[in-house]
């Protein structure tokens, strides 16, 4: 979830002009941190991208409840706010 997440930031920022690309997550992060646009979806991007980290190297797993209440609603609300700025997705 968190990689189609970090797709929906990406197009985002090479949409932008001048276009912006990232050689790594935290020089992403702080393009997002940077970025007023996406202030409403920050705070999701990084529960997404935490719940990545730990499910990659702590070996958590995310509960049914945790994808309900967190992990699909965080993704949803980044791909809502990304296609309500570029109309045409």
């Amino acid at each position: 979830m968190f990689y189609a997440a970090l797709h929906y930031i990406q197009f985002y920022f090479v949409s932008d002009i001048p276009r912006k690309s990232f050689s790594s997550h935290s020089k992403r992060d702080t393009a997002i941190a940077g970025e007023s646009r996406l202030d409403k979806i920050a705070r999701d991007y990084r529960s997404l991208q935490d719940w990545s980290q730990r499910c990659r190297y702590d070996g958590v797993k995310p509960s049914d409840d945790d994808f309900k209440k967190d992990i699909v609603p965080s993704l949803e609300r980044i791909k809502k706010h990304i296609n309500g700025i570029f109309k045409f997705l």
